[in-house]
């Protein structure tokens, strides 16, 4: 079990595999956490379906893990068995920048120490700063089966480094979107 401190006013978290009794907490972070990012989602705001979504999607096909504080789960990252790919990354909203996401990410790639690959959806600026500033890259791009809305491709190799990466500067020129000037990948997301 991993401990971290992101701040001295911040709560130790611990990192651990998911408990059967904390399938609900999960399933309401990761429902909190998508309303947050595509509102549009209010057809699936009844949290039955997320919880069925953590048992019947992500417990039998993922290692989940699980960042807690108090014996609360504040986080969840979902890591798709013998693949480095990462299904899911969501932390509750009280505890964002807080450095859980952070040590989530890192446990997955303790985990995954070739590398990572995951999607996230283009307009979620907030997510891919923080991709960014984990050292992954932009490799393809796509739609989402689920959402029917360009997602990004990102990939994490072990020998692009640990650690964090400096961030785009606010002054740096923004290339055109990605899904204009490349091609798609091959492989699809697995939402």
């Amino acid at each position: 079990m991993n401990r971290l401190r992101s701040s001295p006013e911040a709560p130790v978290c611990r990192l651990r595999d998911v408990r059967r009794d904390e399938i609900g907490e999960v399933a309401e972070i990761w429902r909190s956490g998508t309303l947050e990012v595509h509102p549009l989602h209010s057809q699936r705001a009844d949290p039955g379906h997320w919880r069925r979504g953590v048992e019947r999607w992500l417990v039998p096909r993922c290692e989940l893990i699980v960042a807690v504080a108090a014996e609360r789960v504040l986080g969840f990252a979902a890591l798709v068995e013998d693949e480095d790919y990462l299904d899911q990354l969501y932390v509750r909203k009280s505890a964002w920048s807080r450095g859980v996401g952070s040590a989530l990410l890192a446990e997955a790639q303790r985990r995954r120490p070739d590398g990572l690959e995951l999607h996230v959806l283009a307009h979620n600026q907030r997510a891919l700063r923080f991709y960014r500033r984990h050292r992954f890259r932009v490799v393809g791009w796509g739609f989402s089966r689920d959402e029917h809305l360009p997602d990004l491709e990102l990939r994490w190799r072990a020998d692009d480094g640990p650690g964090v990466a400096e961030c785009e500067s606010p002054g740096t020129p923004r290339s055109p979107p990605p899904w204009t000037t490349r091609k798609s990948s091959t492989r699809s997301p697995r939402r």
